[in-house]
């Protein structure tokens, strides 16, 4: 017999009042849910967005000031380019044509402020006493013959800039360069238009016998956008039909169907809401908010489904059974929210702004779901109470697979078999944790971001198949401070800069490092018939700001030297070029060339949007080992004072931390390094993990409380709680799943990681759980018997 929860209500008597007022005044109930959703839903129209490498910190973070400082000084190294690809080679008229009137449209893009290519390239040439400053294309004729085009492939490819930045070494592919305005002042550059513009003039030279590429940082910038878009109109709703689907199978009522999508609907919607009054601005990250909140409200959902048809089953009327479920999952459902809420809260002390906002969002999003579920989905559920009592209860018993004729025994047996094996249970699970735990330490902080796109995405392939043609595709801008005004025309200092650059380019992953350093080095060779040996630095300070005034007197407008260096001629841009594509390859880099610059006398500061990039995964290992930390610890105290019982609130959080440890081993088994993306799935897992063994811990306390034995609260525990924890990770585990068509890659590791460990979770709550609280248990009868005895 199963025991009557009625007769114990007045152990739960918040719970009771609580519950009471949902099921007996539903209306009022709905009329508090409807002011509560109202007053915050509005902040949605508010929202912003950004896209840009500025949304990971705040504007008074050190590395947005760095950043600010080098627009301010340089402009911004942001820029989209265009590739360009003619299997014959560029080095014909028709090709070069193209180039040139893309150079001269890519001009009118909205943001542009200056376009490079191999069109507008400065040559530096002598005619007779005089410096002639051309753009490399300047003299292309349709007239000009085969002589002519090879003459130009050879000066390109023997130029000391040209290769590796404007054009390939086969001489083969070309690349544009559009650099945009400056993000100062809190006004960025509309990278959705930018991209739009530039796809047009893509569009142009379609049916022309060249394969043509939108790549940059820009177009990485909103491809970001685009492709967690995509996913999240593709995969959400599949999501959402396939959930609905199970939970149809399930518990056979377009009823809870209704509520428990206007759950996430709501849920969903307040927090987005309150997005938009805390004025958070919008990401890529935060796309992920949806997902997250279906998953909780799911499981709130399903839990007091279950509850309900539960006492249904035993004949209890529906608006009874409402009541009934409600107080049975008041402890627990407020236990896992506040639980699940603190291990998103946990990440807020970050200073990676997505982060931080993710994981306050989902946080205050969990206990909106909470109060939904029972303001919104209870009231509701109480007032159709009257058109549910007409229709039988036809839920789907999962003992059915198992061809067994009645849940209880099957539960019996089960517990039966836990308490035999206990032991071996205990010490496989200990076993693997351990072997997890070596296996999870192998792992790295590592990322590339442009791997974060599934191949067959238009940016990924445009720079896997650039990296095919270009040694040095991506790099970082370092900026030199020479100490003084008109410090970088001392030659003392541009030798010492000479040498630092000669070092640096023999480094192997370092294809190309541009500079006014070889502008300087040219025109003096030009001024000295050029001779090769006059390819240096002037001997005076005098020397080198003529060559630069000379150089700069011959220039079109809006091709200066102003983002070469700033205006006082005190500090200088380099921007270098190299074939590294993982961040922490690029921070080691980036750390050893800083460092090698002390031995040269110069002082050298990494600058642009690169440091951004590279010092988010540094802040990820700290913001992912103590958000983690401190979520454990305050669980913990959370359970301690609910349950007023330290050795269970103690053994409570073992079956939460043994999923995440086996999560780790399988991020090193799979090779998913470390990053932001795999870093929240950590705290995802932790938060449902908890919910798991909160309710089974509440549910096995309260048939305790009850009088039960046990074995036989643990399989009292089983058939209402273990159910509708089974079936809460099925449509998690499935709906999670689904990710694994996601274009972004983040999102894909988030759907495979989250299924998998949240089946291990499961696993790990109806096996290593019961077998510990079956062995706590019987170890504190033997105590009580000892003490009895004596």
């Amino acid at each position: 017999m199963a025991p009557d929860f009625d007769k114990n209500l007045h152990q739960y008597p918040v719970a009771d009042r609580w519950s009471r007022f949902i099921s007996y005044s539903p209306k009022r109930a709905l009329l508090l849910f409807a002011f509560i959703f109202l007053i915050i839903l509005p902040g949605a129209l508010t929202i912003k967005s950004m896209w840009s490498p500025r949304v990971w910190f705040d504007p008074d973070h050190e590395e947005i000031q760095k950043l600010d400082r080098f627009e301010q000084q340089f402009g911004s190294d942001t820029f989209i380019s265009i590739g360009l690809h003619d299997p014959k080679g560029v080095f014909n008229y028709s090709t070069l044509k193209v180039i040139q009137e893309m150079t001269e449209q890519l001009w009118q893009v909205p943001d542009v402020t200056r376009v490079e290519s191999l069109a507008n390239h400065n040559m530096i040439r002598a005619e007779g006493d005089d410096i002639v400053i051309n753009p490399f294309l300047e003299k292309l004729t349709p007239e000009r013959d085969q002589k002519f085009f090879e003459k130009l492939k050879s000066e390109a490819l023997s130029d000391e800039v040209l290769p590796d930045f404007f054009i390939s070494k086969d001489g083969t592919y070309s690349i544009l360069y559009a650099y945009l305005k400056p993000s100062l002042g809190g006004r960025e550059p509309s990278y959705s238009k930018t991209v739009d513009e530039s796809r047009k003039i893509l569009n142009q030279y379609i049916d022309k016998d060249i394969d043509l590429f939108l790549l940059g940082p820009a177009a990485g910038n909103d491809a970001f956008r685009e492709v967690s878009a995509s996913d999240n109109m593709r995969l959400i709703p599949f999501m959402f039909s396939f959930i609905i689907f199970l939970l149809f199978i399930q518990f056979r009522s377009f009823s809870v169907i209704i509520l428990a999508l206007g759950l996430v609907a709501t849920t969903v919607g307040v927090t987005f809401g309150m997005l938009g009054h805390l004025g958070i601005v919008f990401n890529s990250l935060l796309s992920a908010i949806p997902g997250v909140l279906l998953a909780i409200c799911i499981a709130d959902a399903v839990h007091i489904f279950t509850s309900y048809f539960h006492f249904r089953r035993l004949g209890k009327g529906s608006l009874n059974a409402t009541h009934l479920s409600l107080v049975k999952n008041f402890q627990p459902t407020l236990l896992t929210s506040l639980s699940t809420a603190i291990s998103f809260l946990s990440i807020t002390h970050t200073d990676i702004a997505p982060v931080r906002d993710l994981g306050l969002l989902c946080g205050l999003g969990t206990l909106m779901a909470w109060l939904f579920t029972y303001l919104g989905l209870g009231s509701a559920l109480a007032l159709i109470s009257p058109l549910l009592d007409k229709h039988q209860v036809k839920t789907f018993e999962f003992n059915k697979l198992l061809k067994s004729g009645r849940t209880r025994s099957s539960s019996r047996l089960m517990v039966e078999w836990i308490d035999k094996l206990r032991w071996p249970i205990i010490v496989s699970f200990i076993l693997l944790s351990g072997a997890s735990v070596y296996i999870a330490i192998q792992n790295e902080v590592n990322s590339d971001p442009m791997k974060y796109f599934h191949d067959s995405v238009p940016i990924r392939q445009a720079y896997d198949f650039a990296g095919t043609k270009l040694d040095g595709l991506r790099g970082i801008e370092f900026v030199v401070d020479s100490g003084k005004a008109e410090g970088i025309k001392d030659p003392e200092f541009l030798r010492k800069l000479d040498r630092y650059l000669n070092w640096m380019e023999k480094e192997p992953e370092i294809s190309r490092v541009r500079s006014v350093r070889e502008i300087i080095k040219k025109m003096h060779q030009t001024l000295q018939q050029g001779k090769k040996e006059e390819y240096r630095i002037p001997d005076s300070s005098q020397a080198v700001g003529q060559l630069l005034f000379l150089y700069t007197m011959g220039l079109p407008q809006g091709m200066d030297l102003n983002n070469q260096f700033t205006l006082d001629n005190r500090r200088l841009r380099l921007k270098i070029s190299w074939s590294i594509a993982t961040s922490k390859e690029s921070v080691e880099k980036t750390k050893y060339l800083l460092d090698k610059a002390k031995e040269f006398d110069l002082n050298v500061q990494s600058g642009g949007n690169g440091p951004i990039y590279l010092s988010i995964n540094q802040k990820v290992v700290s913001t992912f080992f103590s958000s983690m930390a401190m979520a454990l610890v305050l669980v913990s105290i959370l359970l301690l004072l609910v349950y007023k019982d330290p050795f269970i609130s103690f053994l409570s959080m073992f079956p939460n931390v043994i999923p995440l440890l086996f999560g780790g081993a399988l991020m090193q088994l799979l090779d998913k390094p470390i990053d932001i993306g795999t870093s929240i799935v950590s705290t995802v897992c932790l938060g449902i993990a908890v919910d798991d063994t909160i309710h089974f811990v509440s549910s096995f306390k309260q048939y305790r409380g009850q009088g039960l034995s046990p074995k036989r609260a643990i399989t009292e525990t089983f058939l209402v709680t273990g159910k509708a924890l089974v079936v809460t990770t099925i449509l998690l585990v499935m709906g999670f799943g689904a990710f694994v068509f996601a274009d972004f890659v983040p999102n894909r590791n988030f759907g495979i990681l989250c299924s998998m460990i949240l089946a291990l979770a499961l696993l790990t709550d109806l096996l290593f759980l019961p077998a510990l609280l079956l062995t706590v248990e019987r170890k504190k009868e033997k105590t009580s018997e000892s003490v009895a005895h004596t």
